[in-house]
């Protein structure tokens, strides 16, 4: 179980902001160069996701909570660029993800109270992040700077039930949710030896969300055009006890493909 206090988090926030101030680019090179120069990465991420979703019961003024993980069963369609411009210390980071998933078959629903469903789950989601950032120290190929942003998370899914007890007929519920927060954190990378790093990510905020938080770390391998990437990507936000989306959190390994020109 999870607890936050939402004005501990605004507090951890505001320190990073004054201790840090800024962020460098995810995947891009160590060394600060004149002029400005860019990163576009194409990457696959196959999370498992978790949280609760509530839905409204027409007709009879309750709501019953549903965790995806336990209806999803494949990912339909997902599509995730990330880009960064550079200037000298300073960077523009972005990153946008859209995700569908639907659950294959019907799966058994024990709600309580005698009643016994099947459920068909379909979930469509957008998390875009849009920042700036700044190098704070460089030390050979090893680099850590901050970052400040914002993060957007988009969410509509459906719900067809079927089944018997007090329900109106083959019901179709629906749940969306459109959150903004703000964020800071830490990101850059630790140089191994010769070509290959070690890219890492921690950033926290709050907003629409009482709190939101995402880390990465893995191994990376640059080469004279950019750079590969194997990382893990855990990403939450807590919603508390208000709103159709309780709380959603997606994990899983990514692999990524960053162009620098």
């Amino acid at each position: 179980m999870r607890i936050y206090s939402k004005t501990a988090v605004k507090a951890l926030v505001l320190a990073i902001a004054l201790a840090s101030g800024g962020v460098n680019g995810a995947f891009a090179q160590g060394a600060a160069q004149s002029g400005w120069d860019f990163d576009l990465a194409v990457y696959g991420w196959l999370p498992t996701i978790e949280g609760k979703i509530a839905y409204e019961i027409p007709g009879i003024g309750d709501s019953i909570e549903v965790d995806p993980r336990t209806l999803l069963d494949n990912l339909q369609f997902t599509a995730m660029v990330a880009f960064a411009a550079n200037h000298d210390s300073w960077s523009i980071l972005g990153d946008v993800i859209y995700l569908k998933e639907a659950a294959n078959r019907n799966r058994p629903l024990d709600i309580g109270g005698g009643v016994n469903l099947s459920a068909d789950l379909n979930l469509d989601a957008w998390i875009a992040s849009l920042g700036g950032a700044y190098e704070v120290t460089q030390s050979g190929r090893s680099t850590l700077g901050v970052l400040v942003g914002v993060r957007y998370f988009s969410t509509d899914s459906r719900l067809s039930l079927s089944g018997d007890g007090p329900l109106p007929a083959d019901p179709s519920l629906e749940a969306s949710a459109a959150l903004w927060n703000g964020i800071v954190g830490v990101r850059g990378r630790l140089g191994l030896a010769e070509r290959w790093f070690v890219p890492y990510h921690l950033d926290i905020g709050t907003g629409d969300s009482d709190v939101t938080w995402q880390a990465i770390a893995g191994v990376g391998y640059d080469f004279t055009w950019g750079s590969l990437l194997l990382t893990y990507r855990y990403l939450d936000f807590d919603q508390g006890d208000n709103g159709d989306v309780l709380g959603f959190s997606m994990a899983g390994g990514e692999f990524g493909v960053v162009i620098r020109f």
